[in-house]
């Protein structure tokens, strides 16, 4: 790093000493973060993004859950750190609602922000959420986005909910739409290893179904000592990134192999103590 560089960025975090706090939201993507964002988007002194650049999706994202973190380490520090402080020099609480953030660059905010760092788990219910990415993905093949460049492998080595023996095991299990229902287990379990790594740090579990409600976000609001606007009741009533809310299941798999995946994933979750327990 050359001395212009480095000069840069001392400033601009020097710019964001009166900041109160650094929010991110984990999340699986498909669970509403596009509308918390736009609720966000319209309180004063709140500045408030939707994956911001560099989202650390792709190659970032694969790498780091190989045990490779070089890349990672290099794309926070020269690129997505300076850019938090550059968007957030002017406001009293940056947020960024972006999946990858319990995916790949958690811990480094936890270095980086210490106390200033809060953390929302935004979550809604598995099969609705692994519905949205099948039906996006699969169904209408939406070519836009590689899925891969966003959804976790579940042969990933910091996987912390190991599945390859059900997945790759038996043809019952042999479709997209078990990934899919895996991966919302194993960012729930990532969710709560972060709870314990770092207990310092608040986290505050906010539900999809909650947007639509005053009282459940005044709440969150509140915890996240965010000051609550006088029209927030005209802002909570729209959702914009929650696809459809049926948990229809994609023909050719039945009920009963579903809830037995289900199963067998709450049991693991349950055995590592790395459920998520709603306060």
């Amino acid at each position: 790093m050359n001395l212009k560089t480095y000069l840069s960025r001392a400033f601009r975090k020097y710019q964001c000493n009166k900041i109160t706090s650094f929010i991110f939201v984990a999340n699986t993507g498909r669970a509403g973060s596009t509308s918390l964002t736009k609720i966000f988007s319209t309180i004063p002194k709140v500045i408030s993004f939707h994956e911001a650049t560099p989202d650390m999706s792709g190659t970032i994202m694969k790498e780091y859950n190989n045990n490779n973190n070089k890349l990672l380490d290099e794309k926070f520090k020269q690129e997505k750190l300076p850019n938090i402080y550059y968007n957030a020099r002017n406001s009293s609480f940056y947020i960024e609602s972006n999946h990858l953030f319990i995916k790949t660059f958690s811990d480094l905010a936890v270095q980086e922000f210490g106390c200033r760092l809060k953390v929302i788990y935004l979550h809604r219910d598995k099969l609705e959420v692994a519905s949205s990415y099948y039906n996006r993905h699969i169904i209408n093949k939406d070519v836009t986005v590689d899925v891969n460049d966003w959804v976790l492998d579940p042969s990933a080595l910091k996987n912390l909910l190991k599945i390859d023996d059900v997945l790759y095991s038996s043809t019952k299990f042999n479709n997209l739409f078990f990934r899919f229902l895996w991966y919302c287990y194993e960012i729930e379990a990532r969710t709560v290893d972060f709870c314990r790594k770092h207990p310092s740090i608040p986290v505050i579990g906010f539900n999809t179904n909650e947007l639509n409600s005053f009282s459940s976000t005044s709440k969150l609001l509140n915890e996240l000592d965010i000051p609550v606007p006088n029209n927030l009741l005209d802002i909570i009533g729209t959702n914009v990134n929650q696809g459809t809310s049926k948990s229809d299941i994609p023909d050719g798999i039945s009920l009963s192999s579903v809830n037995k995946f289900s199963d067998i994933c709450k049991t693991r979750l349950i055995e590592k103590k790395l459920n998520w327990i709603i306060k």
